[in-house]
């Protein structure tokens, strides 16, 4: 009987919960569907989805309370995915991925708080091209840019957007070629 009482009392919650659950549906002139909003509690939260005129989805945007949390993923207008963006308090945090027409990875890109921080990563036909360290937007700290076989093709340092410090140029195969210094972007 215990268990009985139980069972319905989590099914009574659970209906309470979502039953103020609503989906809206917004339309363009012609009557095509633009957006599909999930309200809860009157703030939007779960997926909202934007579409194309074709019907295919546009974007797929993650609220929370109204506010975009989690990752949000855009697509052509064919319906492959462009891109899956990280939202954390409505501002674009954490990693960034972009794809090719083809699908295939072209970047990752590290965020914290709308601005490119930390090392985004450069990909060419799914092979890791380059390393790029940043910090608020700017080329900070050392870059790395790589040849297919994976070997470094040049090791860069950066301070504030400008090369700084030693360049380093290697071979395919891994032995250095050439070495500059820079000071402020000028080979010093």
């Amino acid at each position: 009987m215990n268990k009985t009482l139980l069972i319905g009392f989590t099914l009574a919650s659970l209906l309470v919960s979502t039953a103020d659950a609503k989906i809206s549906k917004e339309f363009s002139e012609d009557g095509k569907l633009k957006f599909e909003y999930n309200y809860q509690n009157g703030k939007k939260n779960g997926i909202t989805k934007e579409y194309y005129k074709n019907g295919k989805i546009k974007v797929k945007w993650n609220f929370k309370d109204d506010i975009l949390n989690g990752i949000s993923t855009k697509y052509d207008e064919n319906g492959k995915k462009l891109s899956d963006i990280n939202f954390v308090n409505d501002k674009q945090s954490g990693i960034t991925s972009r794809y090719d027409k083809n699908g295939i990875l072209q970047y990752e890109l590290n965020y914290e708080n709308e601005k490119l921080n930390g090392i985004s990563k450069e990909y060419e036909n799914g092979i890791l091209k380059a390393k790029w360290n940043y910090k608020d937007n700017v080329k900070n700290g050392q870059s790395i840019t790589f040849y297919p076989n994976g070997n470094p093709s040049y090791k860069l340092n950066y301070k504030n957007g400008k090369l700084n410090g030693i360049a380093t140029e290697y071979f395919e195969n891994g032995n250095k070629k050439a070495e500059w210094n820079y000071k402020d972007g000028v080979l010093d």
